[in-house]
């Protein structure tokens, strides 16, 4: 496949609603979601994209006080777990968010798999857990402000090298399943010139040929930037 996007970020929604529909718990339903994820971070790799961005945990989803503390152990299972796959593939991970607002042990576990992956070069996953676009502008702000930069030497470069994406190109393509169609704060400042897809197709039933579809979307669009 030619002109593959070289980052694509997801929006991972569906989970409950498919955990509904097939009469399973909640729990299962996020189970199955991340499922989801390894089966699509190892078509990434196959497909030659080399940035992953996945929404897996917002600000606002710590208001889901019922669910948070399944998902954090999810989470923690995931980052302790999947390492050897990772490193077998070729994914180096990343983390954007309020990493200190997750459990002790999710953030220790975080840190290991960060460690163990940081010498790969194939993909670049990156996990956006207690995430939300404007808090990380924000916090970009707040930084440059502590550090007494002066406000007429504010550029778009300086805040952009000091969100929790510096070093990361901004995504080509943003998908978003479940059939939403909004960014819930995913990526605010990086997605200005993102082509975004829609789909029906809940997250756990998100598979390989549902990404194709996505991309090959994509590959017919004009991306003209403004020109």
């Amino acid at each position: 496949m030619a002109n593959i996007p070289r980052h694509i970020g997801i929006i991972l929604d569906g989970n409950r609603r498919w955990a509904k529909q097939h009469a399973l718990s909640v729990a299962l339903g996020h189970s199955n979601g991340v499922d989801g994820t390894t089966r699509i971070v190892k078509h990434c790799v196959a497909r030659g994209v080399e940035y992953l961005t996945v929404y897996g945990f917002s600000i606002e989803n710590w208001q889901r006080t019922d669910e948070v503390p399944h998902l954090m152990r999810i989470f923690e299972d995931y980052a302790r777990t999947q390492k050897t796959e990772l490193v077998q593939n070729g994914v180096r991970v990343q983390i954007m968010g309020q990493i200190d607002r997750l459990p002790k042990s999710l953030r220790l576990a975080l840190h290991e798999l960060l460690e163990t992956t940081k010498n790969n070069q194939k993909l670049t996953l990156t996990l956006c857990l207690s995430y939300g676009g404007r808090n990380e502008i924000v916090r970009a702000v707040q930084t440059l402000i502590e550090k007494g930069v002066k406000a007429n030497n504010i550029t778009e470069e300086i805040i952009g090298a000091h969100l929790d994406s510096q070093g990361i190109p901004d995504p080509d393509l943003i998908i978003r399943t479940s059939g939403e169609q909004r960014l819930s704060g995913f990526l605010t400042w990086q997605s200005s010139y993102s082509e975004l897809y829609f789909t029906p197709t809940l997250w756990p039933d998100f598979d390989e040929t549902e990404l194709d579809k996505a991309i090959t979307w994509y590959q017919e669009r004009s991306r003209r930037r403004g020109k």
